[in-house]
């Protein structure tokens, strides 16, 4: 279960508020930063890469559509880490000599070699995509070192290796389906879901009357979500109910989500929420305030119908990496560069690419 937010702002970053979005959305925390990303020198003179994109059209300068700003995808087509003629399994050819080109205007003002510029574009990108992953991790006391870094997008297994060297996750998963649709294959087989989110804002104690209030606001939610099931189709036997409470200890600001058990709520019913909020507040913010007031601020609804799922078939271990060699190359690692090697007893010695 992805965990839902209600209190997401686009483009909100330390410097900017963003725009609030007051709606269930799952909680993600975004950055500029693909391989389409514009690299640009601003106006102290630092190189900086996103949030401005090329986009799919023109592209990259590489891609040959006439697109002259240097990418991130150009930088590394220029330090060699794409394949020149496999790229889409070589169904698109890029041209190293017009990514040079769109690079060579940030070499020049900096004084620097094409290939040293191009890695610190490289660089920039990366690191910023990992001070993200921070945010999300480390920031919430979470050990990257524990977890495995999954690699989707069309630029996502291009960074991964760089995100998992700097905050040391030791796995990187690169999925069988292709990076560049993962996201829309995902989203054709996520399950059908409705939410309702219901403001209101009580002070949370353990009485009868609060328990009451409770149950009535739930159970109406319950009636109206069922109903926009039964419109579609679905029957309400074959439907998964969800309930949450956005609390807060009183005077906050910021809610967190608790999840909130299903059926009738009574006097011990609403201790044990308060004791999940505790708990939660805990884990998100390494502290609680017990004998502090809470409130209850948003009543949220989930419903979900679980869609069928396509059956895999494992693949079979036929077959060896030499077979899917398709070249060697030349790859610039900041100021050493690996040389391509050949033959069976040097192989050892050089960087592959199966790529």
């Amino acid at each position: 279960m992805p965990k839902i937010t209600t209190e997401y702002y686009v483009e909100r970053d330390r410097f900017r508020a963003g725009y609030p979005i007051r709606v269930p959305v799952v909680e993600i925390v975004e950055i500029g930063n693909g391989g389409t990303s514009i690299a640009w020198i601003d106006e102290t003179e630092r190189l900086r890469v996103g949030p401005k994109a090329a986009g799919a059209y023109p592209g990259p300068a590489c891609y040959g559509k006439g697109g002259t700003e240097p990418t991130v995808t150009d930088a590394y087509v220029v330090d060699g880490y794409l394949n020149p003629e496999y790229l889409l399994g070589g169904e698109l050819k890029i041209n190293k000599d017009l990514a040079e080109r769109a690079l060579a205007k940030l070499a020049k003002h900096y004084d620097m070699p094409i290939e040293e510029i191009a890695f610190a574009v490289i660089r920039i990108a990366n690191d910023q995509a990992s001070s993200i992953i921070r945010q999300i991790s480390v920031q919430r006391g979470y050990d990257p070192r524990e977890f495995a870094l999954i690699a989707h997008g069309g630029a996502g297994p291009m960074f991964a290796l760089f995100i998992a060297q700097e905050l040391r996750i030791p796995s990187i998963v690169v999925l069988a389906i292709p990076a560049g649709v993962f996201n829309a294959w995902g989203m054709m087989m996520a399950d059908i879901r409705y939410d309702i989110v219901f403001t209101n804002i009580i002070k949370l104690e353990a009485s009868e009357g609060i328990a009451k209030h409770i149950n009535e606001i739930y159970n109406q939610l319950e009636k109206q979500i069922l109903k926009i099931f039964k419109e579609e189709g679905i029957e309400p036997e074959k439907v998964m109910l969800v309930r949450y409470a956005d609390m807060r200890y009183y005077g906050q600001e910021w809610t967190i989500k608790v999840p909130i058990m299903l059926g009738k709520i009574g006097v011990n019913e609403v201790s044990e929420i308060e004791n999940r909020f505790h708990e939660a507040h805990e884990r998100e913010y390494g502290f609680k305030l017990l004998g502090n007031p809470i409130e209850m601020a948003n009543f949220h609804i989930v419903e979900i119908h679980r869609t069928a799922r396509p059956r895999f078939r494992e693949l079979s271990e036929k077959g060896s990496p030499d077979k899917a060699l398709l070249g060697e190359r030349e790859v610039y690692f900041g100021r050493n560069r690996v040389q391509k090697r050949s033959g069976l007893q040097k192989r050892n010695a050089s960087k592959r690419f199966y790529n």
